[in-house]
Order: structure tokens, then sequence, then C-alpha cells
């Protein structure tokens, strides 16, 4: 098996790690299409939607399969995408 086999198939299948990603996802773009009046609103959209990855990558990837009693490390990076 390969690294990237690996890799795909340790994402995490958990429903409610998804549906909070779906959550936050909602509730920016709910925010965000409220503020579209203001001229900086792109940029707004552009760290929401980062945010929103940096929450996913620490829920639902490989860092969090780590996280749950392996790598100390990986719990500490998941608190950093967190943050």
């Amino acid at each position: 098996m390969s690294f990237l086999e690996i890799l795909a198939k340790s994402w995490s299948d958990s429903p409610w790690a998804w549906l909070a990603t779906a959550g936050f996802l909602a509730v920016f773009a709910v925010l965000l299409l409220r503020q579209r009046a203001d001229s900086s609103w792109r940029w707004r959209a552009a760290f929401a939607v980062f945010g929103v990855l940096c929450a996913a990558v620490a829920l639902v990837s490989p860092v969090a399969g780590l996280a749950d009693g392996y790598m100390f490390s990986a719990h500490m990076a998941q608190h950093i995408l967190l943050l």
C-alpha cells in the first residue's frame, strides 16, 4: 500500500465533523451576505473560507486521526489549526 492510499483512507468519516464543517460554512456565508455592501467583503470571504478549511483539516483530516491518542504533537497541531 502506497503512502497516498494510506493518506486517502485515513480521512475521517464522522458525520459530526462534516456537519460541523458545513455548519461553519453556512454561518460564514450568511454573515458575509449581510455585509456585502462593505468594500472589503471579498477579503472577509477569503478569510472565512480559509478558516473553514483550517477547521476541516483539524476535524476530518489524518491530523484528527493521529490526534486521537497517538501523537501529542498532532493534537497540538489540531489546536493551532482551530485557533
